[in-house]
């Protein structure tokens, strides 16, 4: 059981243990959502299904067609593609029974869902080289739930994030991908949706359009495809970090479209493995930085953002808020560029 304390005076929330769930079972805070305590076998790996929560979801190919399933009373799809079933050590809980604190000793239950998205069957396929049709698999399954997350009650926001690499702490190495609901607005998402509303105020243009016209063809893009640029951002917190952006203006993710998923997949199998291919398959972080989907003024041209971890953070950093970045966005983006072009190119059969 957790609990959501937010700062004595900024907007800055921490999710902690509740005096019951301070155990070995208690949510490691690496956004994983695992146990620290490990058995040999992959639990995520098809054949071991019994060692989850059973599968609210799982996209099966029959007859030549993908349909989605569910596991039922013991009985476990089999030869799925993907496969989502409740975290055993989420973040957040529907059964939090913390109560609420008012002041500067603020506190709320951390209530949500916290839902495992297994990528791939394969537990050697990774993020960074899974196939095109994976990766579209992967994410419809996840347009699928983020619909039926926003169908529940208290729910206001809807986390997508990732994150790859062997030396990720105490998290599962099979790639998979994480959704925890908030029944608040993130702050970071808060932050950016206030920042759009001015510069539109401002300008009268979408400041991420505005930035998408900017970038391109220019020396922080990475690679542009029909509907998608990735770039590395003007001011990047981490070194090598890289945004996915879509060109149409769209602020959720359930409104992209079955073309535009297929064009995401290969941008993000792209990136992913020309980073992986020019940083040594280097260790990162991946988050969807979206518009929640309920009724609210909180509206932001949706993204991903992916965060490579090659470097620590100091004290200068934890402390101010002000980031020091060794590699410039447009030094990192002329390394990137080929890599992900040959990427891109092997992905789509071109060599």
């Amino acid at each position: 059981m957790s609990e959501l304390r937010r700062d004595y005076l900024i907007e800055r929330f921490v999710v902690v243990p509740t005096e019951d769930g301070n155990s070995d079972h208690a949510y490691n805070g690496n956004g994983n959502g695992h146990s620290r305590k490990h058995s040999k076998a992959c639990v995520y790996c098809p054949g071991n299904e019994h060692l989850t929560s059973p599968a609210v979801l799982a996209m099966v190919q029959r007859n030549g067609m993908y349909q989605m399933l569910s596991d039922v009373e013991g009985n476990y799809v089999k030869d799925w593609s993907v496969r989502v079933f409740p975290s055993t050590d989420p973040a957040v809980s529907t059964a939090s029974n913390t109560s609420f604190g008012d002041g500067p000793l603020y506190k709320e239950p951390a209530y949500g869902f916290h839902y495992v998205v297994v990528a791939a069957p394969d537990h050697k396929q990774k993020l960074s080289n899974m196939s095109i049709d994976q990766w579209s698999n992967a994410l419809l399954v996840i347009q699928d739930r983020v619909k039926w997350l926003y169908s529940q009650r208290k729910v206001n926001y809807v986390s997508i994030f990732a994150s790859y690499g062997k030396n990720r702490d105490l998290g599962n190495e099979h790639s998979h991908i994480d959704l925890v609901t908030f029944p608040t607005i993130p702050p970071a998402i808060l932050e950016e949706a206030k920042a759009a509303d001015r510069a539109m105020e401002d300008n009268g243009v979408c400041p991420v359009c505005n930035i998408v016209r900017m970038e391109a063809n220019g020396p922080r893009e990475i690679l542009s495809t029909q509907n998608f640029i990735a770039i590395c951002p003007w001011a990047p917190t981490y070194p090598y970090e890289f945004w996915i952006v879509p060109k149409r203006h769209t602020a959720t993710f359930t409104s992209v479209t079955q073309m535009e998923i297929s064009d995401l997949a290969m941008m993000l199998r792209s990136t992913l493995g020309g980073l992986c291919r020019t940083l040594k398959d280097a260790h990162f972080n991946m988050a969807f930085h979206l518009s929640p989907e309920k009724k609210n003024n909180a509206s932001i041209h949706w993204h991903i953002e992916v965060y490579p971890q090659i470097s620590n953070w100091a004290g200068f950093e934890r402390a101010f808020g002000v980031y020091m970045n060794n590699v410039s966005p447009e030094l990192a983006a002329q390394e990137l560029k080929p890599s992900c072009r040959e990427e891109f190119a092997k992905a789509v059969g071109v060599v």
